[in-house]
């Protein structure tokens, strides 16, 4: 019913917010001003941080996929 609906919308929205924080993140530290770096250790480490913050972090619902809007949008599609 509804109430399902809505749980499921809830799961979906927290899945899509923590995508879009986490891609957030790497933005953030690509535009931190590191071509002002002065020393070789401080870029290799932004370096590191960003392929590590390259695929953004999300909550995968069993193997049916990564709980985010565009799944919820799939999901209501079929129902």
């Amino acid at each position: 019913g509804g109430s399902t609906l809505f749980q499921l919308y809830l799961q979906n929205n927290f899945g899509q917010l923590l995508i879009n924080a986490s891609e957030n993140i790497h933005f953030a530290f690509y535009d931190c001003g590191w071509e002002n770096f002065n020393d070789i250790k401080s870029k290799k480490a932004l370096i590191m941080c960003l392929m590590r913050t390259k695929k953004p972090v999300s909550v995968t619902l069993l193997k049916f996929g990564d709980l985010s809007l565009s799944q919820f949008k799939d999901v209501r599609e079929f129902m």
